[in-house]
């Protein structure tokens, strides 16, 4: 990892984190996009989404589960965001 990458992966936080703020009515799904757009995930050197990446999204009792499989189809990385209410 670059000593760039560190800063970046924080600015890629903190967009998302502004855009979940602004946008309060954003399901966990569309959170999950926001990580794939923003490409954290290139960004932390797993390679290009639907190339190199397989992601499997899951949706279930509040949460999102994202899980990136290898091109050998094991496990990689795996994500859980919790469905936060503010009340």
């Amino acid at each position: 990892m670059s000593t760039q990458e560190p800063q970046k992966l924080q600015e890629i936080l903190q967009q998302i984190s502004k855009q979940c703020q602004e946008s309060s009515d954003l399901n966990e799904r569309e959170v999950v996009d926001l990580f794939i757009v923003r490409e954290f995930f290139v960004t932390l050197g797993y390679g290009t989404l639907g190339e190199d990446l397989r992601l499997e999204r899951r949706l279930g009792r509040g949460r999102a589960d994202v899980i990136l499989h290898g091109i050998t189809g094991r496990p990689i990385c795996i994500m859980s965001l919790n469905a936060l209410l503010l009340i």
